[in-house]
């Protein structure tokens, strides 16, 4: 089992110096991913950082940790130009880039940012926005007229440090965003899914694709070793390989329960 941490950039946590704290505790510690929250706007507030300028502080801080979102909703951006963003990411970090891929849920966002659409479409340009950024991670010039993206003569150089393209981890359930996962995607992290639920798709998956890395979001913070001991078996069951902890103790806590993690349990299943 690996373990991943998600740093909750919203409202008391904009803090660089706590973010910076964090992040270099959670690498030494030995978590292997850190995550953040990509929103503009959220239904609690509008506090926000942008995700990938705030990526790219923490990339500056850190040498080994795996930097991505928990997740990206990609009808909520141009992506020929996510794609560029992401690719100067994974060069800058030197090739530790995960793009977690969404459709988007907060229309009050997307209303005031992009475009909402029913789900529907949503998923639509999911498929076509990843389809596009791949290909122009992966070939030197592109032309694409899609239903709801194109570009002309576009080239991305240089070209992102992993290949044949950064990692990228869905975060949905839902059967067609299943299918997009399954063709373009590394991994799979949903939010808020019972281990029920999770084992029986996760298994439906590994039939289909045996190289996909499986990840469970905790969204609910476990707070004692046992709790963290039963889960961590149960998702071993289930054939999961990463554990991404969304914690959101208060700021000043959240050092604290990273070296606690890391000394109780880190160590232990690692």
């Amino acid at each position: 089992m690996k373990f991943g941490i998600v740093y909750p950039n919203t409202d008391e946590y904009l803090k660089p110096e706590l973010a910076s704290e964090v992040s270099i505790r959670a690498e030494r510690a030995g978590f292997k991913v850190l995550l953040t929250w990509d929103h503009y706007m959220v239904p609690r507030t509008n506090r926000t950082m942008d995700a990938w300028t705030f990526l790219s502080f923490i990339a500056a801080r850190t040498n080994s940790i795996q930097l991505g979102t928990c997740v990206t909703p990609i009808p909520l951006r141009n992506p020929a130009i996510l794609a560029k963003i992401v690719a100067t990411l994974d060069v800058l970090s030197g090739g530790r880039v995960l793009l977690g891929a969404g459709a988007g849920w907060h229309r009050p966002e997307f209303d005031a940012f992009s475009v909402w659409d029913e789900p529907k479409i949503r998923v639509a340009k999911v498929e076509e926005g990843i389809h596009l950024i791949t290909t122009l991670w992966k070939e030197e010039r592109v032309s694409y007229k899609g239903k709801y993206y194109s570009v002309k003569d576009a080239s991305i150089e240089p070209k992102p440090v992993q290949k044949p393209y950064p990692e990228i981890w869905f975060g949905s359930t839902g059967r067609k965003m299943l299918s997009i996962a399954l063709r373009f995607g590394t991994g799979w992290i949903p939010t808020m899914i019972d281990l029920d639920k999770y084992t029986n798709i996760s298994s439906t998956l590994l039939r289909k694709r045996p190289d996909l890395k499986l990840a469970y979001n905790l969204y609910d913070p476990l707070y004692d070793y046992h709790s963290y001991v039963d889960l961590i078996e149960k998702l071993n069951d289930a054939k999961c390989q990463y554990l991404i902890i969304n914690w959101r103790y208060k700021p000043d806590e959240m050092v604290k329960r990273i070296d606690w993690f890391a000394k109780e349990l880190i160590n232990s299943f690692s």
